[in-house]
């Protein structure tokens, strides 16, 4: 009976508690102005300006006091100094803190994702605190959002971007991948940290719609030939992890030529190529010539036609195929296959031609016309005929 009331109770006994972040410190910051530093500096102490300007922590315990804590406006960043300790020392020492600024929905800076110099640790961030306004500010321990991603690859496709990148260590519960073509500074500009609004992304940062932890992304529907800026940061239980930002172009895709054999032998096709340099979404005619003009020497009836060819959605290569004749003279013939008036969703790449070789055959094997000439200087020389008696290929003749 004992037992059974003991498993009732335990029906009502509390979950464990989640990990909490611990409060470290806490202040206000009356903004003020130091030229570029908006918050608290040198000029304008945070010891006059911070309603508390110190606090301990670690094993064994420090003090740490601010001496700066401000928005630099000339380079979008949120930059952090204390009291005889370089940016490296900092971090190094509390790498396990996060800064939050703001008291509702506030934004985070983990001491781990900062930039450490000389002197300041620093974070991206777009300017925003008013002269004589007043911030909330918190440093916490314990658990925090994700580090930012590391190499971020932005690869340029057809009208598409490819994206991929290192996770953050630790559980994730996701990634926000974001895009824009609008410039992070001057006219018509979006800057980094602007949030997401609608699904302009010459206007505003778009969102890319996606679930899950795969660490890559391919956004699509893109207009070729046009700067893209975008970021990537990750998720997990806590929140948002800071913003890595990459940039790419999409390209359209090049298309070249190439022939095979070749040289090729007379009565013999010659297969033609054409190559994308990326796969498109739809099939693609590829208009091509061929021609004997000069400076090539075969003639009209010498070689076929090919008037296009074909490449199908998702491939790279088509194909197309140009008859020879064997004709009666003795010479090596060329011919020049070139691309023709393409379409707009290709340009031309290289080679755009290639000219082709007709070599003569003899008894079945094809000859260059330099090798038919030392055959003809051997027949002479042995008394086997002359120029008077020369005769067509596949004639006859009597020898006496």
């Amino acid at each position: 009976m004992l037992a059974l009331l003991l498993g009732a109770f335990s029906l009502f006994a509390p979950a464990p508690a989640e990990a909490q972040n611990t409060p470290v410190w806490s202040a206000t910051l009356t903004v003020r102005d130091a030229t570029e530093l908006h918050g608290c500096a040198t000029a304008t102490p945070c010891s006059t300006n911070l309603t508390d300007d110190d606090f301990t922590y670690g094993t064994p315990s420090a003090t740490y006091t601010f001496n700066t804590l401000s928005e630099n406006v000339n380079t979008n960043q949120l930059w952090v100094w204390f009291d005889g300790l370089t940016g490296a020392a900092a971090k190094t020492a509390l790498t396990g803190l996060t800064l939050n600024v703001g008291s509702t929905s506030p934004d985070t800076y983990a001491i781990a994702d900062a930039t450490a110099d000389d002197v300041y640790l620093k974070w991206s961030r777009t300017p925003s605190w008013v002269i004589g306004s007043t911030v909330t500010l918190t440093l916490t321990s314990g658990p925090s959002a994700p580090a930012a991603p590391t190499n971020l690859v932005v690869g340029p496709g057809n009208g598409s971007l490819s994206l991929s990148w290192t996770a953050p260590s630790g559980t994730l519960t996701g990634y926000d991948v974001h895009y824009t073509s609008a410039p992070a500074t001057g006219s018509g500009s979006v800057a980094n940290s602007v949030a997401t609004t609608g699904s302009n992304p010459a206007t505003a940062w778009v969102a890319v719609n996606r679930s899950g932890t795969t660490a890559s992304q391919t956004i699509s529907s893109l207009t070729n030939n046009t700067a893209y800026r975008v970021r990537v940061r990750a998720t997990n239980s806590v929140g948002n992890g800071a913003w890595v930002f990459g940039t790419g172009t999409p390209t359209t895709p090049t298309v070249s030529l190439s022939v095979s054999p070749n040289p090729v032998a007379e009565g013999s096709p010659v297969m033609v190529t054409a190559t994308l340099s990326a796969a498109l979404s739809s099939t693609v005619t590829i208009p091509v010539t061929v021609s004997t003009a000069s400076p090539n020497t075969a003639e009209s009836g010498d070689v076929g036609t090919l008037a296009s060819i074909s490449i199908s959605s998702g491939q790279t290569t088509g194909t197309g195929t140009i008859s020879t004749t064997q004709d009666a003279d003795g010479d090596d013939e060329t011919f020049t296959v070139s691309l023709g008036s393409l379409p707009s969703s290709v340009t031309a790449g290289s080679p755009n031609s290639v000219q082709v070789t007709i070599r003569e055959v003899v008894d079945g094997t094809p000859c260059s016309g330099t090798q038919l000439g030392q055959l003809r200087r051997k027949f002479r020389d042995f008394g086997f005929g002359s120029s008077s008696n020369v005769v067509n290929e596949g004639g006859s003749v009597t020898v006496e």
